[in-house]
Protein backbone atom coordinates (compact mmCIF):
# COMPACT_ATOMS: atom_id res chain seq x y z
CA UNK A 1 0.00 0.00 0.00
CA UNK A 2 1.27 3.50 -0.81
CA UNK A 3 2.38 5.59 2.15
CA UNK A 4 -0.24 7.99 3.51
CA UNK A 5 1.12 11.52 3.09
CA UNK A 6 -0.25 14.97 3.83
CA UNK A 7 -1.18 15.20 0.13
CA UNK A 8 -3.16 11.94 0.43
CA UNK A 9 -5.05 13.31 3.44
CA UNK A 10 -5.86 16.55 1.62
CA UNK A 11 -7.07 14.58 -1.43
CA UNK A 12 -9.42 12.52 0.78
CA UNK A 13 -10.78 15.68 2.41
CA UNK A 14 -11.29 17.33 -1.00
CA UNK A 15 -13.14 14.27 -2.35
CA UNK A 16 -15.46 14.24 0.66
CA UNK A 17 -16.19 17.96 0.24
CA UNK A 18 -16.99 17.48 -3.45
CA UNK A 19 -19.52 14.74 -2.68
CA UNK A 20 -21.25 15.53 0.65
CA UNK A 21 -24.34 13.43 -0.27
CA UNK A 22 -23.25 10.36 -2.31
CA UNK A 23 -26.78 8.93 -2.71
CA UNK A 24 -28.09 12.16 -4.25
CA UNK A 25 -24.97 12.80 -6.35
CA UNK A 26 -24.88 9.30 -7.88
CA UNK A 27 -28.61 9.28 -8.62
CA UNK A 28 -28.40 12.72 -10.24
CA UNK A 29 -25.36 11.69 -12.31
CA UNK A 30 -27.07 8.55 -13.63
CA UNK A 31 -30.20 10.55 -14.49
CA UNK A 32 -28.03 13.10 -16.30
CA UNK A 33 -26.32 10.35 -18.31
CA UNK A 34 -29.68 8.90 -19.36
CA UNK A 35 -30.96 12.33 -20.39
CA UNK A 36 -27.85 13.06 -22.44
CA UNK A 37 -28.10 9.61 -24.07
CA UNK A 38 -31.66 10.38 -25.16
CA UNK A 39 -30.62 13.65 -26.80
CA UNK A 40 -29.56 13.46 -30.42
CA UNK A 41 -26.01 14.55 -31.16
CA UNK A 42 -23.41 14.58 -33.93
CA UNK A 43 -20.77 11.81 -34.07
CA UNK A 44 -23.08 9.64 -31.98
CA UNK A 45 -21.02 6.46 -32.38
CA UNK A 46 -18.03 8.15 -30.77
CA UNK A 47 -20.10 9.68 -27.99
CA UNK A 48 -21.68 6.28 -27.20
CA UNK A 49 -18.17 4.97 -26.41
CA UNK A 50 -18.09 7.37 -23.46
CA UNK A 51 -21.04 5.88 -21.57
CA UNK A 52 -19.38 2.64 -20.34
CA UNK A 53 -16.55 4.77 -18.95
CA UNK A 54 -19.03 7.11 -17.23
CA UNK A 55 -21.02 4.24 -15.70
CA UNK A 56 -17.92 2.72 -14.11
CA UNK A 57 -16.88 6.17 -12.86
CA UNK A 58 -20.27 6.61 -11.17
CA UNK A 59 -20.17 3.17 -9.52
CA UNK A 60 -16.57 3.57 -8.37
CA UNK A 61 -17.13 7.09 -7.09
CA UNK A 62 -20.42 6.26 -5.39
CA UNK A 63 -19.22 3.33 -3.30
CA UNK A 64 -15.95 5.04 -2.39
CA UNK A 65 -17.96 8.01 -1.10
CA UNK A 66 -20.80 6.05 0.50
CA UNK A 67 -19.11 3.13 2.28
CA UNK A 68 -17.01 5.28 4.69
CA UNK A 69 -20.24 6.36 6.38
CA UNK A 70 -21.26 2.71 6.88
CA UNK A 71 -17.83 1.80 8.26
CA UNK A 72 -17.79 4.78 10.62
CA UNK A 73 -21.33 4.07 11.87
CA UNK A 74 -20.06 1.28 14.13
CA UNK A 75 -20.22 -2.48 14.45
CA UNK A 76 -19.99 -4.89 12.80
CA UNK A 77 -18.89 -2.80 9.83
CA UNK A 78 -15.90 -1.14 11.52
CA UNK A 79 -14.42 -4.46 12.65
CA UNK A 80 -15.14 -6.12 9.29
CA UNK A 81 -13.34 -3.32 7.43
CA UNK A 82 -10.32 -3.27 9.74
CA UNK A 83 -9.92 -7.05 9.59
CA UNK A 84 -10.22 -7.23 5.81
CA UNK A 85 -8.25 -4.08 4.99
CA UNK A 86 -5.53 -3.82 7.59
CA UNK A 87 -2.93 -2.21 5.29
CA UNK A 88 -3.50 1.28 6.71
CA UNK A 89 -0.53 2.20 8.91
CA UNK A 90 -0.56 5.09 11.34
CA UNK A 91 2.01 7.86 11.23
CA UNK A 92 2.08 11.25 12.94
CA UNK A 93 0.30 13.09 10.11
CA UNK A 94 -2.37 10.44 9.87
CA UNK A 95 -2.80 10.30 13.64
CA UNK A 96 -3.33 14.08 13.77
CA UNK A 97 -5.81 13.96 10.88
CA UNK A 98 -7.83 11.20 12.60
CA UNK A 99 -7.82 12.84 16.04
CA UNK A 100 -8.90 16.21 14.61
CA UNK A 101 -11.68 14.64 12.54
CA UNK A 102 -10.23 15.74 9.20
CA UNK A 103 -10.56 12.18 7.87
CA UNK A 104 -12.21 9.04 9.22
CA UNK A 105 -11.26 5.39 9.35
CA UNK A 106 -13.83 4.72 6.62
CA UNK A 107 -12.27 7.39 4.38
CA UNK A 108 -8.82 5.83 4.73
CA UNK A 109 -9.97 2.28 4.07
CA UNK A 110 -12.02 3.17 0.99
CA UNK A 111 -9.13 5.26 -0.33
CA UNK A 112 -6.90 2.17 -0.21
CA UNK A 113 -9.12 -0.44 -1.89
CA UNK A 114 -9.04 -1.31 -5.57
CA UNK A 115 -12.27 -1.61 -7.59
CA UNK A 116 -10.99 -3.09 -10.85
CA UNK A 117 -14.09 -5.07 -11.85
CA UNK A 118 -17.61 -5.85 -10.72
CA UNK A 119 -16.66 -8.97 -8.69
CA UNK A 120 -14.10 -6.89 -6.77
CA UNK A 121 -16.81 -4.34 -5.95
CA UNK A 122 -19.12 -7.12 -4.75
CA UNK A 123 -16.28 -8.56 -2.65
CA UNK A 124 -15.75 -5.18 -0.96
CA UNK A 125 -19.46 -5.00 -0.14
CA UNK A 126 -19.35 -8.53 1.28
CA UNK A 127 -16.21 -7.83 3.33
CA UNK A 128 -17.46 -4.62 4.91
CA UNK A 129 -21.09 -5.58 5.52
CA UNK A 130 -20.45 -9.21 6.40
CA UNK A 131 -23.29 -10.16 4.03
CA UNK A 132 -22.17 -12.98 1.68
CA UNK A 133 -25.46 -12.73 -0.24
CA UNK A 134 -25.35 -8.96 -0.60
CA UNK A 135 -26.36 -9.01 -4.28
CA UNK A 136 -29.47 -11.03 -3.48
CA UNK A 137 -30.34 -8.53 -0.73
CA UNK A 138 -29.75 -5.54 -3.02
CA UNK A 139 -31.95 -7.17 -5.67
CA UNK A 140 -34.85 -7.22 -3.16
CA UNK A 141 -34.51 -3.54 -2.22
CA UNK A 142 -37.58 -1.38 -2.92
CA UNK A 143 -38.58 2.24 -2.27
CA UNK A 144 -39.97 2.95 1.19
CA UNK A 145 -43.75 2.91 1.64
CA UNK A 146 -45.88 4.83 4.15
CA UNK A 147 -48.72 2.33 4.13
CA UNK A 148 -49.23 -1.39 3.59
CA UNK A 149 -48.65 -1.01 -0.15
CA UNK A 150 -45.81 -3.17 -1.46
CA UNK A 151 -43.80 -1.10 -3.94
CA UNK A 152 -41.98 -2.45 -6.98
CA UNK A 153 -38.33 -3.37 -6.48
CA UNK A 154 -35.65 -1.08 -7.89
CA UNK A 155 -33.98 -3.81 -9.95
CA UNK A 156 -36.28 -5.39 -12.50
CA UNK A 157 -33.96 -8.16 -13.81
CA UNK A 158 -31.16 -8.93 -11.30
CA UNK A 159 -29.24 -11.52 -13.34
CA UNK A 160 -29.24 -9.32 -16.43
CA UNK A 161 -28.14 -6.36 -14.29
CA UNK A 162 -25.18 -8.28 -12.80
CA UNK A 163 -24.18 -9.47 -16.28
CA UNK A 164 -24.28 -5.96 -17.75
CA UNK A 165 -22.32 -4.47 -14.85
CA UNK A 166 -19.68 -7.16 -15.17
CA UNK A 167 -19.26 -6.51 -18.90
CA UNK A 168 -19.14 -2.73 -18.53
CA UNK A 169 -16.03 -2.88 -16.32
CA UNK A 170 -14.28 -4.98 -18.98
CA UNK A 171 -15.40 -2.66 -21.79
CA UNK A 172 -14.37 0.42 -19.84
CA UNK A 173 -10.85 -1.00 -19.37
CA UNK A 174 -10.49 -1.52 -23.12
CA UNK A 175 -11.87 1.90 -24.04
CA UNK A 176 -9.65 3.67 -21.49
CA UNK A 177 -6.39 1.86 -22.19
CA UNK A 178 -6.59 0.85 -25.85
CA UNK A 179 -7.34 2.63 -29.11
CA UNK A 180 -9.66 -0.23 -30.15
CA UNK A 181 -10.92 1.51 -33.32
CA UNK A 182 -12.93 -1.55 -34.40
CA UNK A 183 -15.00 -1.75 -31.21
CA UNK A 184 -18.49 -0.43 -31.73
CA UNK A 185 -20.58 0.05 -28.60
CA UNK A 186 -24.13 -1.09 -29.25
CA UNK A 187 -26.59 1.77 -28.68
CA UNK A 188 -29.57 -0.32 -27.54
CA UNK A 189 -27.39 -2.28 -25.11
CA UNK A 190 -25.97 0.98 -23.75
CA UNK A 191 -29.49 2.20 -23.04
CA UNK A 192 -30.20 -0.97 -21.05
CA UNK A 193 -26.84 -0.59 -19.27
CA UNK A 194 -27.66 2.95 -18.15
CA UNK A 195 -31.02 1.85 -16.76
CA UNK A 196 -29.44 -1.16 -15.02
CA UNK A 197 -26.73 1.02 -13.45
CA UNK A 198 -29.30 3.53 -12.23
CA UNK A 199 -31.41 0.76 -10.69
CA UNK A 200 -28.32 -0.71 -9.02
CA UNK A 201 -27.29 2.62 -7.49
CA UNK A 202 -30.78 3.30 -6.14
CA UNK A 203 -31.17 -0.23 -4.75
CA UNK A 204 -27.72 -0.08 -3.15
CA UNK A 205 -28.53 3.27 -1.54
CA UNK A 206 -31.71 1.88 0.04
CA UNK A 207 -29.91 -1.31 1.15
CA UNK A 208 -27.01 0.58 2.73
CA UNK A 209 -29.39 2.95 4.49
CA UNK A 210 -31.24 0.01 6.05
CA UNK A 211 -27.96 -1.56 7.19
CA UNK A 212 -26.69 1.67 8.70
CA UNK A 213 -30.04 2.67 10.21
CA UNK A 214 -29.89 0.65 13.46
CA UNK A 215 -26.39 1.95 14.19
CA UNK A 216 -27.45 5.56 13.61
CA UNK A 217 -30.50 5.12 15.85
CA UNK A 218 -28.36 3.53 18.57
CA UNK A 219 -25.80 6.32 18.27
CA UNK A 220 -28.53 8.95 18.69
CA UNK A 221 -30.05 7.12 21.68
CA UNK A 222 -26.65 6.63 23.36
CA UNK A 223 -25.75 10.29 22.84
CA UNK A 224 -29.13 11.37 24.20
CA UNK A 225 -28.71 9.15 27.27
CA UNK A 226 -25.24 10.53 28.01
CA UNK A 227 -26.46 14.11 27.59
CA UNK A 228 -29.47 13.53 29.84
CA UNK A 229 -27.24 11.98 32.50
CA UNK A 230 -24.89 14.95 32.29
CA UNK A 231 -27.80 17.40 32.60
CA UNK A 232 -29.20 15.54 35.63
CA UNK A 233 -25.77 15.66 37.28
CA UNK A 234 -25.45 19.38 36.50
CA UNK A 235 -28.87 20.06 38.04
CA UNK A 236 -27.93 18.12 41.17
CA UNK A 237 -24.66 20.03 41.45
CA UNK A 238 -26.44 23.37 41.00
CA UNK A 239 -29.02 22.54 43.69
CA UNK A 240 -26.33 21.31 46.08
CA UNK A 241 -24.17 24.40 45.55
CA UNK A 242 -27.15 26.74 46.02
CA UNK A 243 -28.14 24.94 49.22
CA UNK A 244 -24.60 24.88 50.60
CA UNK A 245 -24.02 28.55 49.72
CA UNK A 246 -27.30 29.49 51.41
CA UNK A 247 -26.33 27.54 54.56
CA UNK A 248 -22.95 29.27 54.79
CA UNK A 249 -24.48 32.72 54.25
CA UNK A 250 -27.08 32.04 56.99
CA UNK A 251 -24.61 30.56 59.47
CA UNK A 252 -22.30 33.59 59.65
CA UNK A 253 -22.71 37.36 59.47
CA UNK A 254 -20.92 38.10 56.21
CA UNK A 255 -20.51 41.65 55.05
CA UNK A 256 -22.75 41.94 52.01
CA UNK A 257 -24.28 38.53 52.68
CA UNK A 258 -27.79 39.58 51.74
CA UNK A 259 -26.50 41.09 48.51
CA UNK A 260 -24.74 37.81 47.72
CA UNK A 261 -28.00 35.93 48.25
CA UNK A 262 -29.87 38.26 45.94
CA UNK A 263 -27.17 37.95 43.28
CA UNK A 264 -27.30 34.15 43.40
CA UNK A 265 -31.10 34.17 43.18
CA UNK A 266 -30.93 36.63 40.25
CA UNK A 267 -28.51 34.33 38.43
CA UNK A 268 -30.83 31.38 39.01
CA UNK A 269 -33.89 33.38 37.88
CA UNK A 270 -32.08 34.74 34.82
CA UNK A 271 -31.09 31.21 33.80
CA UNK A 272 -34.70 30.04 34.02
CA UNK A 273 -35.85 33.06 31.98
CA UNK A 274 -33.20 32.41 29.34
CA UNK A 275 -34.19 28.73 29.03
CA UNK A 276 -37.84 29.71 28.75
CA UNK A 277 -37.05 32.24 26.01
CA UNK A 278 -35.01 29.66 24.08
CA UNK A 279 -37.90 27.19 24.27
CA UNK A 280 -40.35 29.82 22.97
CA UNK A 281 -38.05 30.78 20.10
CA UNK A 282 -37.57 27.13 19.12
CA UNK A 283 -41.26 26.38 18.73
CA UNK A 284 -42.30 29.77 17.34
CA UNK A 285 -43.95 29.41 13.94
CA UNK A 286 -44.60 25.66 14.22
CA UNK A 287 -48.25 25.01 13.26
CA UNK A 288 -50.52 23.83 16.08
CA UNK A 289 -51.33 20.54 14.38
CA UNK A 290 -47.60 19.69 14.16
CA UNK A 291 -47.12 20.67 17.79
CA UNK A 292 -49.91 18.31 18.85
CA UNK A 293 -48.69 15.48 16.65
CA UNK A 294 -45.02 15.74 17.61
CA UNK A 295 -45.31 17.01 21.18
CA UNK A 296 -43.49 14.00 22.71
CA UNK A 297 -40.63 14.41 20.23
CA UNK A 298 -40.10 18.17 20.48
CA UNK A 299 -36.97 18.91 22.46
CA UNK A 300 -37.30 22.54 23.56
CA UNK A 301 -33.64 22.79 24.45
CA UNK A 302 -31.11 20.00 24.22
CA UNK A 303 -29.77 18.39 27.37
CA UNK A 304 -26.22 19.21 26.31
CA UNK A 305 -27.03 22.90 25.74
CA UNK A 306 -28.81 23.09 29.09
CA UNK A 307 -25.88 21.47 30.88
CA UNK A 308 -23.45 23.82 29.08
CA UNK A 309 -25.42 26.78 30.46
CA UNK A 310 -25.33 25.40 34.00
CA UNK A 311 -21.56 24.79 34.01
CA UNK A 312 -20.49 28.46 34.48
CA UNK A 313 -23.03 28.89 37.30
CA UNK A 314 -21.80 25.74 39.05
CA UNK A 315 -18.19 26.90 38.69
CA UNK A 316 -18.96 30.37 40.10
CA UNK A 317 -20.99 28.93 43.00
CA UNK A 318 -18.23 26.43 43.79
CA UNK A 319 -15.60 29.17 43.95
CA UNK A 320 -17.85 31.36 46.08
CA UNK A 321 -18.66 28.48 48.43
CA UNK A 322 -14.94 27.75 48.84
CA UNK A 323 -14.11 31.40 49.62
CA UNK A 324 -17.05 31.74 52.03
CA UNK A 325 -16.05 28.53 53.77
CA UNK A 326 -12.51 29.81 54.25
CA UNK A 327 -13.82 33.16 55.50
CA UNK A 328 -16.17 31.47 57.97
CA UNK A 329 -13.32 29.32 59.37
CA UNK A 330 -11.07 32.36 59.67
CA UNK A 331 -13.69 34.29 61.65
CA UNK A 332 -14.22 31.36 63.99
Amino acid sequence: MARITERTIQDIIAKRERVPTPDVAASWRMSSLIQSFNSSTKHREEVIRYYPIAVVAVLDGYFRARLPSLIDSGEPFRTNAVEKYSEVKLNLQLGDALSMGKVSLGDLIMNSVSISNFPSLVQILMNITGRPKCLAEIAKAAPGSFGSEVRKRFITSPEETWSRLSRVFELRHILCHELAPDIIVDESETRLLLIAAQEFVRASAAWLENLEGPNVEKLILDRSRVQNERLAAAKRQTAARLKRTDEILNSSAFMGGEKMKRTVREAESSLRSYLSALAAIKVYGIPDFLMKRNRPRIELIGAKSHADLLDPLIEALTEMEFRLGLDAKYKK
